[in-house]
């Protein structure tokens, strides 16, 4: 039928940007995190966006709580997306180059080999390595940092955008109670989607980069 046709255009086409992104044998193998989190970020978005969805309260501790909200604005879903994702793509990164994936992380072979080579007498070719290894340990360092810094930006990205679309949208029902409100129901759905590829697509990108990381 025509909604069979209509998941099956929706899963195919995740499935060709995974290949696009990651190859093949790649590709295959990241699809079904990256096509659930696609799928999980666009239907909590587009959730929210069904009239009524927040204005059922409830009373807790004399303050008003919604009791039915988008997840995408509350800072734990993403924040819990934005973990899984990272142990997807570290997961991926030791499953494919084994313990010396590690190595883009903890890469003091050089610092070592320097010491050595001193100890051995030849002076110039330790110091040298001692140097060069120290830099490359200090990059490994930054790496460290810059791949658990990826779960705040993806975190803060899609709540960012989330929560000042879901705001911006009720302002504009407030004001203007007609026309222009479905104009920012139409932007809310767009970007609904754009963070849903955003997000899977960055996953996708990094997941290919772990496991490519003994070719770069």
């Amino acid at each position: 039928g025509r909604l069979q046709s209509l998941f099956e255009f929706i899963l195919g086409s995740l499935y060709d940007f995974c290949k696009r992104v990651a190859g093949e044998e790649n590709g295959r193998r990241f699809f079904p995190a990256v096509a659930t989190i696609f799928l999980f970020v666009i239907f909590n978005a587009w959730l929210s966006l069904i009239p009524g969805f927040g204005s059922l309260e409830v009373v807790r501790d004399g303050h008003a709580v919604e009791l039915l909200r988008g997840a995408n604005t509350d800072l734990n879903t993403p924040l819990a997306i934005a973990f899984m994702s990272f142990l997807f793509v570290e997961y991926f990164g030791l499953k494919s180059l084994g313990i010396r994936y590690l190595n883009k992380f903890f890469n003091f072979g050089g610092f070592f080999k320097g010491f050595g080579q001193l100890f051995r007498g030849k002076l110039k070719m330790g110091l040298n390595g001692i140097f060069m290894g120290f830099i490359n340990a200090f990059i490994g360092m930054v790496e460290l940092v810059s791949e658990l810094s990826r779960m705040l930006s993806f975190t803060f990205r899609l709540f960012g955008n989330m929560t000042a679309g879901v705001i911006l949208t009720g302002v504009a029902i407030f004001l203007v109670p007609m026309v222009v409100p479905a104009v920012f129901y139409g932007l809310e759905v767009l970007f609904g989607l754009i963070q849903a590829v955003i997000f899977a697509g960055l996953t996708a990108v990094f997941g290919y980069a772990a496991v490519s990381a003994s070719e770069h």
